[in-house]
């Protein structure tokens, strides 16, 4: 099982998730800003909630039929029957909390506001991928999901400069 859900969060695509935050933290230790628990924590909160869009996308691509005729990239467990829709959507949910989890000490250092920022990008993440509103993911450009989570760590390390 842990074999599966390695595979379902597509590992490859985490490194592009947390680039912004290595940036934005070089920024904040170049103005004398950085702080290693702000970008460890940031950084947790990107991963988990780019694994759960990962994640969301393989269980409503499956749901809404959008895997079956794919001919590049990874398998999708769902639609290839390899996971349950149950078993993924857990997966999902479970993920997209632990990054909630993640961003406690982020707004506790930074302020309530980035609660907003978080839950923002929480839901742009389970939006894009074609949550039950919308799907982007065939409207819009990747980079889209990217967007606001990747700024925690940049946007915290600026809130606690001295």
């Amino acid at each position: 099982m842990l074999r599966l859900f390695l595979h379902a969060i597509r590992i490859k695509t985490l490194a592009a998730s947390v680039s912004p935050a290595v940036l934005g933290s070089a920024l904040a230790y170049y103005h004398g800003a950085f702080s290693p628990w702000v970008f460890v924590w940031g950084c947790g909160t990107i991963l988990w909630i780019q694994m759960g869009t990962n994640l969301a996308n393989d269980y409503y691509d499956a749901k809404r039929g959008g895997d079956r005729d794919r001919q590049h990239g990874t398998t999708r467990l769902t639609a290839a029957g390899l996971v349950s829709p149950s078993t993924m959507y857990a997966w999902m949910v479970g993920t997209f909390l632990a990054g909630l989890v993640c961003s406690v000490p982020l707004i506790y250092t930074g302020g309530w506001f980035l609660m907003g920022i978080v839950f923002l990008g929480a839901a742009i993440g389970y939006l894009y991928t074609g949550g039950p509103l919308l799907h982007c993911s065939s409207l819009c450009s990747d980079a889209t999901a990217y967007l606001t989570p990747s700024h925690y760590s940049h946007i915290t390390q600026r809130l606690t400069q001295p």
